[in-house]
């Protein structure tokens, strides 16, 4: 093999490397930068911009976003998933790689009284891991936020459908971190959990009940009249859709007679909510006979 034949390769080595190592940091910003513009995002201008007929693109951009929005776990999951293993790999990778590069220059330097092999990976990696932990937090992390946080609302709607994509992606395993959360947490959190369908009562003007369950639902449990739309499909979407944000617990939504206040936020998600209306009680006729008595705290 010729001097310019292992030129020739060691370049397209070294351009393999570099091409692998941008895609990871553009990856790990890319996650951190639609998380952060789906969540700084005004619920008030996305749900402006989701009205906006005359413009379809926009239209169906500030759609999805309304979606992540009201999905806030699922999405969130997503976004840290992608940022945890493109920062893995990122650090994996992009350390072998910078070693690989650094090494045939430290191994000019005069370094005595040494094992020259030992001394020149060692120095090697500690200065790869340097360079690739800047590269990350620089590129990787506060230049992607900075630009989210400037335009949160124009972010989102750009990243919004690969982000959508990379949710079905990253199902199968979603669905593996989710059920490995569950078994460790659950012996914990299923105490203050109910089930989606159920209605617990708290007294005859309040009722508790699961934020994933479906606003149709409640409005024919409870007799009510609580307006359906697109944007939301649970009573959890209801409150951070008409609240413009993701309530903290304790927070209280008023709606004409009705209020709403959620009990129990985890991870930006609604998981339970209490639903109070003081004019008249909420559990009369046949549904008082379905809801389960509970002094649930």
């Amino acid at each position: 093999m010729t001097a310019l034949e292992t030129f020739e390769i060691e370049t397209a080595e070294t351009l393999v490397r570099l091409a692998v190592l941008l895609i990871f940091v553009l990856a790990v910003a890319f996650f951190v930068a639609v998380e952060l513009a789906i969540v700084s995002s005004s619920k008030g201008e996305i749900d402006s911009l989701a009205r906006q007929a005359d413009r379809p693109g926009t239209q169906k951009a500030a759609q999805r976003v309304q979606h992540a929005q009201n999905n806030l776990g699922q999405y969130l999951s997503v976004t840290q998933t992608g940022t945890t293993a493109g920062s893995l790999l990122l650090g994996w990778l992009g350390e072998g790689a910078t070693v690989y590069w650094i090494e045939p220059w430290i191994m000019l330097l005069p370094i005595p009284h040494l094992p020259v092999m030992i001394t020149v990976h060692t120095i090697a990696t500690a200065i790869a891991f340097l360079i690739v932990t800047y590269v990350e937090i620089v590129l990787g992390e506060l230049v992607p936020k900075v630009l989210a946080a400037h335009a949160p609302e124009k972010t989102a709607m750009a990243l919004i459908r690969p982000l959508q994509i990379c949710s079905y992606l990253f199902f199968p395993v979603l669905v593996i971190l989710n059920a490995t959360v569950r078994l460790l947490t659950g012996w914990i959190t299923n105490r203050d959990r109910i089930a989606e369908d159920e209605f617990i009562r708290k007294d005859e003007y309040s009722v508790l009940l699961a934020g994933t369950v479906d606003i149709t639902t409640v409005n024919q449990q409870l007799n009510l009249s609580l307006p359906a739309s697109d944007a939301y499909r649970t009573a959890a979407g209801f409150m951070i859709h008409h609240m413009n944000r993701v309530p903290a617990t304790g927070d209280r939504l008023q709606w004409g007679e009705l209020e709403f206040e959620a009990t129990r936020v985890v991870e930006n998600q609604i998981e339970t909510l209490l639903l109070r209306q003081v004019t008249r009680p909420l559990l009369e006729g046949t549904l008082e006979k379905t809801l389960t008595a509970s002094s649930y705290d």
